[in-house]
Formats: structure tokens, sequence, C-alpha cells
């Protein structure tokens, strides 16, 4: 596959890849009843096919990490965000299946899954009316740079399976 093509090019260049961060994905947001199973699968392909077949392609890699970036939506779900939640929840999971293959020793490098907030910059951005929304039903505001990326170191070195994360 053009995943291992390029993983074996990374290891003879730059002697090896020590981390993986899976942070793919899609929103088309929609209630389900009103969702085609194409419009479904589609939103759920960035992130259950691109976290197996990145597990996949990278088995053979002594890893030091496996971080996948899921959503807070996985957790609490979300209106109009079912495949979404779904497709997140998967990451979920599979940090903890991935993580039984590494204590098999057929995997190496602990797998997490981080459930992002929204994010102040960069990442999928929601409309600022749905952020002055969200922040006024729940009191949940966008995650600063500065805090996520924290966040992230933090969580890589507790080498816990599952983080959620808040501003």
């Amino acid at each position: 596959s053009q995943v291992a093509q390029l993983m074996a090019w990374v290891e003879q260049e730059y002697g090896g890849l020590h981390g993986i961060i899976h942070s793919a994905g899609m929103v088309a947001d929609n209630l389900v009843l009103k969702k085609s199973a194409e419009e479904f699968l589609s939103v759920l392909a960035p992130k259950v096919i691109g976290g197996a077949n990145l597990d996949e392609a990278s088995r053979h890699l002594d890893l030091d990490f496996f971080a996948m970036f899921s959503s807070i939506s996985g957790a609490f779900g979300n209106p109009g965000q079912a495949d979404y939640a779904v497709a997140n929840s998967f990451l979920d999971e599979f940090a903890q299946y991935r993580n039984g293959l590494v204590e098999k020793g057929e995997r190496r490098g602990n797998t997490l899954a981080i459930n992002w907030p929204l994010w102040a910059e960069g990442g999928m951005q929601a409309p600022i009316a749905v952020q002055k929304q969200l922040a006024q039903t729940t009191g949940m505001t966008p995650l600063s740079t500065n805090n996520g990326l924290d966040a992230f170191s933090r969580s890589i070195l507790l080498g816990r399976q599952r983080s959620l994360v808040m501003e």
C-alpha cells in the first residue's frame, strides 16, 4: 500500500518513525434520519479506515506512541453528528484494542485516543454562532493552541489510553 511504502521511505531516510498522530476527520452535520448510507460512511471513513490502515502499515515499527485525535462528541454525542460521534467512539475503543495487541507483542507503542473539543485555531472550525451557543448552553469555549499542545504533551507522557480535554 502507499502508506506502507511511505513508512518504509521514512525509515530509510530518517532512521525511523517513532510516533504516529492520526488526526483525519470529516464532518457533515445533519440528523441521521436525513442522511444516506453513503453520507454516513463518508464521515466514518477518515477515522475508522484511516486508523485501521495506519495501524496495519505500522505494525512492524518500534513506535513510542500511536495517538488518535478523537472528539468529545465520541464521549458525549452531539446533535446532528451521530456519524461523527460513532467514528470518534471507534477511535476510543480502537485504542484499547491496539493496546491489547501491544500487550501480546504484536504492536509497539502506547496507543491513546484524545477526545478534543473545538480548537480556537486550526482544525475543524464551527461557525461563531455555534461557538456562542455552546458557550451559553454548556460553558465550553474553544481550546487555545497553547493549552492544546500542553494537553497533547501531557497525554503522551502519562501513557494513558484515553484523555478528554477541555478549555
